[in-house]
């Protein structure tokens, strides 16, 4: 109910039909929400009476009766080894075709967690309210604006806007990981989307993110810590895009510690978006350099945390910061950090080379 907008009584048919291992893909949810008429379908009585009584056919002219406008896109999977149907619809099958996104795409691909728009109001409303210019207004006005009285009324109009709560969700990330956005617009945007579906919970701790008080914001990343284990993959991707900017902007040491523990315990999703990963090795040598000593030790196990989950990867960032960085000490910990991995055999040359200029530098503490 809370993910996809559906109404009570859909809900509990959809339970229903997995009792009788009959699975709803997420689109058909999604569409059951917008389209009176895919609910009637899920609702119907058929659909429950067994697997014989079902078939693609009988589906989809039972969807043609209810009205469904898509109904020829209606598909019936399985069943699997394990006896398992799925009602999907074609586009599902497409997408599962297409290709992996390249290295660099958005790192929230998946944010079908979100509705569309709120419970306070339906669809058909939503639609009259909002022309398709005025929703393009509040989105730019959301994006660019300088003034954070306009930003924040637009943010509340915007929840309510006839949009996929995919592309309400990206709107208000941008908001989120905006540097020049004041915490009460950030603040906002989270409220935003918590009205649209994401977990209050979560919400709650990534709002604590953006308090002035550094006590609050140690303990809403050590509880954004303890939620991330038990999210979904679209809420931990939305909430580690979120940390990797306030990981980056922060000076206070405590929360940096805090930061680099949440991050290598979630390194698992960072380092399937290569930019992000990118941004973290970056961030955590900037912080680093300046206080090599209180936070090497929480950077070395958040690098190594990458290095585990993704070897060539972070052999490869690795490598790109040993050629660039310029603190002796930071490729000090670099050094060390990349040779446990197995990493290029044409590199083992340059890495000797390098280690033992290392150690003839007299800018290198002997520790």
């Amino acid at each position: 109910m809370g993910a996809y907008g559906i109404g009570r009584r859909l809900a509990t048919r959809v339970v229903a039909l997995l009792s009788r291992r009959l699975d709803v893909t997420a689109t058909l949810l999604a569409a059951a929400a917008d389209e009176a008429a895919v609910a009637q379908l899920l609702l119907a009585p058929e659909l429950l009476r067994g697997e014989q009584a079902l078939t693609q056919p009988a589906l989809q002219d039972r969807a043609r009766q209810c009205g469904m406008s898509e109904w020829e896109l209606l598909r019936l999977i399985g069943p699997d080894e394990d006896g398992w149907r799925t009602l999907a619809l074609e586009d599902d099958l497409l997408a599962e075709q297409a290709p992996l996104p390249s290295q660099g795409q958005d790192d929230v691909r998946d944010l079908s967690l979100v509705r569309a728009t709120p419970r306070e109001m339906s669809v058909r409303e939503s639609r009259e309210l909002f022309t398709p210019e005025e929703v393009a207004r509040l989105k730019l006005t959301v994006l660019t604006s300088q003034n954070a009285d306009e930003r924040v009324e637009c943010l509340r109009k915007l929840v309510f806007a006839p949009m996929e709560g995919a592309q309400k969700a990206g709107v208000f990330l941008s908001v989120l990981t905006d540097r020049e956005a004041e915490p009460r617009v950030r603040r906002e945007a989270v409220r935003s989307l918590e009205q649209i579906g994401f977990r209050s919970d979560m919400a709650e701790a990534v709002r604590g993110l953006f308090q002035n008080d550094a006590a609050e914001t140690v303990y809403a990343i050590r509880r954004l810590s303890a939620l991330l284990g038990e999210a979904q993959q679209a809420e931990a991707a939305l909430v580690l895009a979120v940390v990797l900017e306030v990981f980056d902007q922060q000076k206070d040491v405590p929360a940096l510690t805090e930061l680099l523990r949440l991050i290598a315990r979630s390194a698992e999703i960072l380092v399937g978006n290569y930019e992000k990963t990118q941004q973290f090795f970056e961030a955590a040598l900037r912080h680093l350099a300046r206080d090599f000593d209180t936070l090497r030790l929480d950077v070395e196990d958040a690098l190594n945390a990458c290095a585990a989950c993704a070897p060539t990867l972070a052999a490869d960032l690795l490598w790109r910061e040993l050629e660039r960085n310029e603190s002796p000490r930071v490729r000090s910990l670099l050094l060390s950090v990349y040779e446990s991995l197995e990493s290029d055999p044409s590199r083992a040359g340059e890495l000797a080379r390098r280690a033992v200029g290392e150690l003839l530098n007299p800018d290198l503490p002997e520790s």
